[in-house]
């Protein structure tokens, strides 16, 4: 167990996808919290999360101290096709310091729009960089879907501790299903999360295909098929030598979205950029007071180019 620091640049891919906020003690859907009569289970609460259409019905801890994801991941094959994989995927941390960008990240306002962020390699790097104690958590058993999967945890020496195993897609990797997630636990302590991890129908690019090189001007309609309900966030990315274009739009998840022109024409011209749909489906555990997510994690993408 060593102290590790992340740079920045490591660090900023994931931070599209994850959300870093503590448990609320007011919150009624965590386990040991609050779940008492007569607490704030009132309906039009402001923190109460079990009326519908309240403003906190997804609960999302202040801080996540470790992660289990059942991922999907679609994108070209170098060969002019598809490769498609699965993959379990997890680690587990205390943090130190939490990381200090060198810019700021335009958020989109809400769902279906659109907003564009512009920095430079020296942003990207100038922040801090957070530091973790990566730990182990002895074996992680995952079940469901195709089969039943004990994997440990590796340390490649570098101090940064997690767990992989593949997932073959059309065998092992199957959807519309549950994962059920167990850890024996050691530095990190153990749990048992049944039917925690929920994988949505099948997602897929249809319109660009992963297959094809989408041209990113003007109005840009992308659509894809299943993923479930919920919303997606659809990106693209462009690096100009040592600028850098993110464009990162919140959709719902509904089969199609037209990316305006008036966002397009602010990405750097000429350039290779990534077209990228994701989405997460996450589920919260609380283990001694520290916070897990699990999560299914979809992510498709395409090779694009600005004219």
């Amino acid at each position: 167990m060593r102290r590790f620091r992340i740079p920045l640049l490591l660090l900023m891919p994931v931070a599209l996808l994850m959300f870093i906020c503590c448990p609320a003690d007011d919150d009624d859907d965590a386990t040991g919290d609050d779940d008492a009569t007569g607490d704030d289970d009132v309906t039009g609460d402001d923190d109460d999360d079990d009326s519908t259409g309240d403003d906190d019905d997804s609960f999302v801890p202040e801080q996540i101290d470790g992660y289990v994801q059942i991922q999907f991941n679609e994108g070209p094959d170098n060969a002019g096709g598809i490769a498609s994989m699965g993959l379990i995927w997890a680690n587990f941390f205390e943090i130190v310091s939490e990381p200090v960008p060198g810019y700021t990240v335009n958020e989109p306002a809400g769902v279906d729009e659109c907003a564009y962020t512009a920095y430079t390699h020296d942003e990207l790097t100038s922040g801090e960089p957070g530091e973790y104690t990566y730990q182990s958590a002895g074996t992680l058993s995952v079940t469901g879907g195709g089969g039943a999967w004990q994997v440990e945890a590796f340390d490649p020496g570098s101090g940064y501790i997690f767990y992989q195993w593949p997932l073959p897609y059309g065998s092992d990797l199957q959807f519309e299903t549950t994962y059920n997630v167990a850890l024996a636990g050691e530095d990190f302590p153990a749990f048992d999360a049944p039917g925690s991890i929920s994988m949505p129908e099948e997602f897929h690019l249809t319109s660009p295909t992963s297959a094809e090189m989408v041209t990113v001007t003007g109005d840009v309609s992308v659509q894809w098929s299943g993923g479930g309900s919920g919303n997606s966030t659809l990106m693209i990315h462009a690096i100009d030598g040592l600028n850098y274009g993110d464009l990162i739009c919140t959709v719902a998840n509904d089969g199609e979205f037209t990316i305006p022109a008036s966002y397009t024409s602010q990405l750097p011209s000429g350039v290779n950029a990534e077209l990228t749909l994701s989405r997460s489906v996450p589920t919260y555990v609380e283990v001694d007071g520290r916070w897990v997510e699990l999560a299914a994690v979809l992510s498709l993408s395409a090779d694009a180019i600005t004219p």
